[in-house]
């Protein structure tokens, strides 16, 4: 995805709007929606037919909600995808595609594409097939992986190394916004370029 398409991405994330959040700017995810309230609220009610007739009323606010944009469901394998997009670009997702309450994935080294994340639910580490491997003039690798994005390496070329389509990366986030892909056992310094 190219930083103009995560741009995009990241200008057109709704989230449900509050008193707190509009005049703060802040938007607090930990907070629902009070059509969500309302929902929850429902549960309370003792006698059968209102407690029926209350979640037919909510559910359909909330309904209605969600198609007007007031009210965004983003499920965890969205959250997960937007992620692994941006992964490598050095920017700040929007709090609501952090992975929220989920522990850190372990690295499936049999599978090609795998993702390890940190107590706050960014992503630290990819491991991924790289369908298309070339060298630039000077010698730096280039890996374009299965979902289109394209790592260039930024240290040395080592002269020994050869590196053929299909390889399995793994990247690293590193200290200071630096990333380290490690291909056949040798690790180099790489940039996302897209």
């Amino acid at each position: 995805m190219s930083r103009l398409g995560l741009s995009a991405l990241a200008a057109t994330v709704l989230v449900a709007a509050s008193p707190a959040a509009s005049q703060t700017g802040a938007v607090n995810l930990d907070a629902r929606p009070a059509v969500l309230d309302a929902l929850a609220d429902c549960r309370k009610i003792g006698d059968p037919t209102e407690r029926l007739a209350c979640f037919d009323k909510t559910s359909e606010q909330l309904v209605t909600a969600q198609a007007t944009g007031d009210v965004v469901v983003v499920d965890r394998q969205e959250i997960k995808k937007a992620q692994r997009s941006a992964f490598g670009f050095n920017i700040a997702l929007p709090q609501v595609f952090k992975s929220r309450g989920d522990k850190p994935e372990k690295q499936d080294k049999d599978g090609p594409a795998s993702e390890q994340a940190s107590e706050t639910g960014d992503i630290e580490a990819i491991t991924a097939i790289a369908k298309r491997v070339w060298q630039s003039p000077g010698g730096a690798w280039n890996f374009e992986l299965e979902d289109g994005a394209v790592w260039k390496q930024t240290d040395s070329p080592d002269p020994t190394r050869n590196f053929k389509n299909g390889v399995t990366v793994e990247i690293k986030k590193g200290k200071l916004g630096n990333y380290f892909l490690k291909a056949k056992g040798a690790l180099m310094r790489a940039r996302r370029e897209s």
